[in-house]
């Protein structure tokens, strides 16, 4: 029986270095976009465990693989971390023989679109899906169809339990809605209220934010004014907000747990309601650069969007080349940014 070490993979590196795979790739392939502490711990890793880059053994381990990626077209900025994320992370797995075919629909709710690229990505023979935000119930039988082809679907930022999906990579919305009741209770004064803002109750994650706002506004007291579903309708969120305004003369905060906080913004200072009503947005986005400034949005949740799509390829990936699925559920955790924060990050360059 040998006693002669294991070989060292990629996997040893990225695990030992506690950062995610396509990471450590990037790494390994002199990709300079990665974070200096990140570069540092994988160097460390790669001389730890006496690791030696071997692109050619790499490349011939398994044949090409293709990824179909499927994203909403609506609220380009809003997505945009997230496919350059995982343009990213699939740009760093090129010398391995990973391509993409990008692809996209409108929103949540082109379930007719979404299902002709479903069919046609399984006609073209993909060797794996990243599908974003969408709604389970009209196509939950085309994605366990395609696992049963060994195609291997990802869904990201909501949850598509019981479709056949291989695993879900989304913000954690429990601790989301934990999040903002916390900063609620800090602003609220006695007898004001926070209303709360989703896209829609069909979507899981937008679901278990509200519950997990309410539960938490329950246990600590906070006086809730409201839930509103605007549908990822700019239109709709200006209009549940000219509505609310009008109806709480109490309220002095507005959680919105998904897209539209322009809109809010907008129909606040539209009402001349700007300083004595604040909104807590989800995800950095320019269009708030002049309400952080002016302090209507008071904080950002931000959900780590470029991660959630650097996270998909590395589990898509390590599934289909090493046979491993370390979890089903992969939770990103929220970041509560406040003004310097936010405007820091805005004047980052993409």
């Amino acid at each position: 029986m040998s006693n002669a070490p294991s070989k060292v993979t990629i996997k040893d590196i990225a695990q030992r270095a506690n950062v995610s795979l396509g990471t450590a790739s990037k790494v390994l392939n002199g990709d300079s976009s990665v974070k200096e502490s990140n570069r540092r711990a994988v160097e460390e890793a790669v001389r730890e465990l006496n690791y030696n880059v071997n692109k050619v053994a790499r490349s011939l381990a398994h044949k090409p693989l293709r990824f179909g990626i499927l994203l909403p077209s609506e609220f380009k900025e809003y997505y945009r971390p997230m496919l350059n994320g995982i343009r990213s992370a699939v740009a760093a797995l090129s010398d391995f023989k990973v391509s993409a075919t990008f692809e996209r629909y409108a929103n949540y709710n082109d379930d007719e679109k979404v299902i002709a690229y479903l069919d046609k990505f399984e006609e073209e023979g993909i060797d794996g899906l990243i599908l974003g935000p969408s709604r389970v119930c009209e196509y939950s039988g085309r994605i366990a169809k395609l696992q049963k082809k060994r195609i291997p679907v990802i869904v990201l930022m909501s949850d598509m339990v019981n479709s056949g999906r291989l695993a879900c990579v989304d913000v954690d919305a429990k601790l989301s809605g934990k999040i903002a009741v916390d900063l609620s209770k800090l602003i609220l004064e006695k007898d004001e209220s926070v209303a709360i803002f989703i896209g829609n109750k069909d979507m899981i994650e937008h679901r278990i934010k509200m519950q997990s706002f309410l539960d938490q506004a329950k246990k600590q007291g906070v006086r809730i004014a409201g839930v509103r579903e605007a549908h990822e309708n700019p239109v709709e969120a200006y209009e549940l907000t000219a509505e609310l305004l009008e109806k709480c003369t109490d309220l002095r905060l507005i959680y919105v747990a998904t897209a539209n906080s322009e809109s809010v913004c907008r129909c606040i200072h539209a009402h001349g309601r700007q300083g004595k009503v604040h909104v807590i947005a989800t995800d950095i986005l320019a269009d708030l650069r002049p309400y952080v400034e002016d302090g209507t949005v008071v904080a950002v949740l931000d959900q780590h969007l470029w991660q959630q799509g650097d996270v998909a390829v590395d589990v898509l990936y390590k599934y289909l080349t090493e046979a491993v699925l370390n979890k089903e559920e992969t939770k990103v955790a929220p970041s509560l940014l406040l003004k310097s924060s936010i405007l820091a990050q805005l004047n980052m360059p993409e």
